[in-house]
């Protein structure tokens, strides 16, 4: 007696084929996925730190207003790139790095123009750059210091985004 057994596998062969081809570029599950760090990124700003708050900025503690989003350029500037094996996001902001690190910022000694007008009897300060129309310019020497800033790490993914990535991942990997 011979029993013979023909496994066809052409279709499984050509599913894991496909598979693989789309393993190799990753690029449009890791679009979507900067898309979705970017945004929860912003969500950090909005909240004023997640998961935990951040200390508030001197300007904040003198005038108000948030942390990290006086003029909103750092928040603006947050950009997601794709790459066929990874997702990128990031700021090209000069002053992302000690705001996200935290550190210490050493400031030189330096002379300081101040210029004034005379206004109803008195002397007002008046802005450096109005020099053409001071009655009178005076300098000041302004010591060096230091100014310690504590990292606000706003360059973090969720916990809750983790879920949202392997969907993305899981959902480019198994489309037809």
């Amino acid at each position: 007696m011979k029993i013979t057994v023909a496994i066809d596998d052409a279709e499984i062969t050509a599913q894991l084929a496909a598979l693989a081809g789309r393993t190799r570029d990753l690029t449009p599950a890791m679009k979507r996925i900067g898309q979705a760090v970017r945004t929860s990124v912003i969500r950090n700003f909005e909240a004023g730190g997640r998961p935990a708050k951040w200390a508030p900025s001197q300007r904040v503690k003198k005038k108000g207003g948030k942390t990290l989003v006086k003029s909103h350029r750092l928040v603006n500037s947050i950009t997601a790139r794709a790459y066929p094996n990874r997702a990128e996001v990031g700021t090209n902001v000069v002053y992302a790095a000690i705001q996200q690190l935290g550190g210490t910022v050493r400031h030189g000694a330096r002379t300081q123009t101040l210029a004034f007008k005379k206004k109803g009897g008195f002397l007002g300060r008046k802005a450096a750059g109005k020099r053409r129309t001071a009655v009178r310019v005076a300098f000041a020497r302004i010591g060096a210091r230091d100014t310690t800033i504590p990292a606000r790490p706003f360059l973090l993914v969720q916990d809750e985004d983790w879920a949202q990535i392997r969907d993305e991942i899981a959902r480019y990997l198994v489309r037809r």
